[in-house]
């Protein structure tokens, strides 16, 4: 008899992990749609191309980030896009965007690639080689 309660207990637990994990879940997702607005000019998570005239945002502080589009979305910074864009995002959305950009591994240089390998070029008749480099 005992065993019936403590399945039901069991079951409850279960289900209320399950419900709690599914809006954290839901958070991730909507945080990276957020995320992924910012791509077109910051780069895929946040790591810029090389020359890019805009900053790669991965790996820069949270606080340093979360400041930065509190002065746009106030006018503090000024900025032709951004601060448009900053006003269409709340406070919890700012934190979440910051803490996203944070947790990526910033931009690694990739290293210079070694020269060129020099391709011997050959020039073969059918009974001889004519020239080679």
């Amino acid at each position: 008899m005992r065993s019936i309660p403590l399945g039901w207990a069991l079951l409850a637990c279960a289900a209320a992990a399950q419900a709690q994990s599914a809006p954290d879940a839901r958070t991730q997702m909507n945080t990276q749609a957020l995320a992924a607005t910012c791509a077109n000019c910051h780069g895929t998570q946040g790591r810029a191309l090389p020359g890019a005239p805009v900053a790669g945002l991965a790996g820069r502080p949270a606080d340093e980030l979360a400041t930065l589009l509190r002065d746009f979305k106030s006018g503090k910074r000024p900025s032709t896009v951004m601060q448009q864009l900053a006003k269409g995002f709340n406070d919890t959305q700012i934190d979440q965007l910051a803490a996203y950009f944070a947790a990526q591994p910033p931009e690694r240089r990739a290293a210079p690639s070694p020269a060129a390998p020099s391709w011997r070029v050959v020039a073969v008749r059918r009974d001889r080689v004519l020239s080679s480099n």
